[in-house]
């Protein structure tokens, strides 16, 4: 695996563990009002982390491209 496909990855499974953090938000005994103010809080949040992850992997593998080129 590639180091391009690793951090990837590690956003999907971010991604994932969020899903599954919303779905227990929404399961779980509380009044609708209240749950749905969670999953909203959680969602942006999660929305925010996942971006921001996206972003450094996008960044590190256009900086290792430029490394690649200019060694070219």
């Amino acid at each position: 695996m590639s180091d391009r496909e690793g951090g990837w990855t590690l956003v999907t499974f971010m991604a994932g563990i969020v899903v599954g953090a919303a779905m227990a938000l929404m399961l779980a005994p509380a009044p609708g009002e209240e749950t749905r103010e969670k999953l909203k809080k959680v969602a942006e949040k999660a929305g925010e982390y996942v971006a921001t992850k996206a972003k450094e992997k996008l960044d590190e593998q256009m900086k290792k491209e430029e490394v690649e080129e200019e060694e070219e």
